[in-house]
């Protein structure tokens, strides 16, 4: 990474010596740049762990003297900074244009991962909530991290949880029949896919980055120098250590019109925006504690992948499996009662062996 730039992080371990835990913990903030809370939440959250450390990357929209970041510098480095959550599908920092996020990731693992005197941790998690989960599903297509044939030492694996869209390999979506607009519950799956391209012209822009992979060159600096071609980056990705994490009650779509919302997205006693429940005596949002901005993607493109982030995330698992003519397994979890809460994560057993076993 150029010295005239740092990525700022919060971290529970020094990372300027080797980092001899046995687990890392990379947590990934969401749409909010909260990377402060992520990092208390993974502090407290991963306590049961043995010899496990938690790392929290921040990807701002404004920049940081490192010597205003970190104790005891006394560094004029100015921190990397992008343009509202576009980190989140590895683009250019603004004030670093040949430094994406997905580089400053790059950069953060080859840190943690490195083994002087062959003393390294065992296995780095790389996690990621909502926006989070955006770009680790991302980086982790992208990055040679976590390859299956990597003779790395250190082992690298990555969590997914409730990001509000997936990058998809091809031109295949869920058909309509798929993608009802309505809670379809924890247990949907459906094998129905079709090549989109024919009816394009109805959403253009659909196979795009970050929803897929045309134009990727001109998305970001990161993707001229892949390691090969993205038909090699999408059968690597299939053999990648991936957990995914969804949310039972992440099934709220409050701004599309025609979406049944059930009872859970509705808050009482609230003036009612933006949308009504009938007698607009309650307001369509995600559950509470989360804010309105928690709303789910709904542009077309968004759309095609599933009506809310639930169903979006178990469509994905029918399609890697579609995609990899049924090879593909894909670890997945469903959460009983989880909405859009990062917080709720830590409280999942298979998240947390996922962590901690080898």
């Amino acid at each position: 990474m150029a010295p005239r730039y740092f990525l700022p992080i919060y971290t529970t371990v020094n990372l300027s010596k080797p980092v001899t835990v046995d687990n890392i913990l990379i947590i990934q903030h969401g749409a909010g740049g909260e990377a402060n809370n992520f990092f208390c939440d993974a502090l407290a959250g991963t306590s049961s762990l043995n010899s496990t450390a938690v790392v929290a990357p921040y990807f701002g929209n404004e920049t940081v003297l490192q010597r205003d970041w970190l104790v005891g510098s006394v560094s004029n480095r100015t921190s990397l900074y992008w343009n509202a959550t576009r980190w989140n599908q590895g683009a250019a920092s603004l004030n670093a244009p040949n430094i994406s996020s997905f580089d400053a990731l790059d950069a953060l693992l080859h840190l943690v991962t490195r083994c002087p005197n062959r003393m390294c941790a065992k296995q780095v998690t790389v996690g990621g909530f909502s926006a989070g989960g955006q770009t680790v599903q991302r980086y982790a297509w992208a990055s040679s991290y976590g390859a299956a044939n990597s003779t790395r030492r250190v082992k690298v694996k990555f969590v997914v949880s409730d990001p509000g869209t997936y990058l998809y390999f091809d031109t295949q979506r869920p058909k309509q029949s798929c993608r009802p607009r309505q809670d379809t519950g924890p247990s949907w799956s459906c094998s129905s896919f079709g090549d989109y391209t024919p009816f394009a012209s109805a959403c253009p822009g659909f196979n795009d980055y970050k929803l897929g992979l045309n134009t990727l060159n001109a998305s970001s600096p990161y993707f001229t120098r892949l390691a090969g071609s993205p038909a090699a980056m999408s059968a690597a990705y299939l053999a990648k250590n991936i957990l995914y994490v969804l949310g039972e009650a992440d099934v709220c779509n409050c701004l599309s019109s025609g979406v049944t919302n059930p009872a859970v997205c509705f808050r009482a006693s609230q003036t009612c925006s933006p949308v009504a429940n009938g007698n607009n005596a309650s307001c369509c949002d995600m559950p509470a504690p989360q804010p309105i901005n928690a709303m789910v993607d709904i542009a077309c493109g968004d759309m095609l992948q599933g009506s809310n982030r639930l169903q979006r995330g178990l469509l994905f698992m029918s399609y890697l499996k579609t995609f990899s003519n049924g090879s593909a397994s894909p670890q997945f979890t469903t959460v009983p009662g989880m909405g859009h809460d990062a917080s709720k994560l830590y409280g999942v057993q298979k998240f947390l062996n996922f962590v901690s076993s080898p």
